[in-house]
């Protein structure tokens, strides 16, 4: 516990430990064995998620890692999505792309 600090301060310094890019990494590979193989079992290209969790916007992958980690974009990416953003994760597949299925 660290003094003079608020209660939302000390929420938001957890929320943020929690969701440090080497934690999102940890749980990738308990549950895939690596993150390559997140990647390849989500169709994301290479090193993408890397790249997501260093601050580069890979849309698609940031989706991917947010569904994973059954978090709203804007949660998960504070500041670079906003939750506007996160009906992405919940609308169906373009109809076109429904055929080629």
């Amino acid at each position: 516990h660290i003094p003079n600090m608020g209660f939302a301060q000390r929420i938001g310094d957890e929320m943020a430990r929690r969701h440090h890019p080497e934690m999102i990494k940890a749980k990738i590979r308990i549950a895939y064995g690596s993150v390559a193989a997140f990647e390849l079992a989500n169709r994301l290209p290479r090193d993408s998620v890397r790249d997501v969790l260093r601050d580069r916007s890979v849309r698609r992958t940031a989706e991917a890692v947010a569904k994973f980690m059954d978090l709203p974009l804007n949660d998960l990416f504070p500041g670079r999505y906003t939750q506007a953003d996160d009906t992405s994760l919940k609308r169906d597949s373009h109809r076109l792309n429904e055929r080629s299925e």
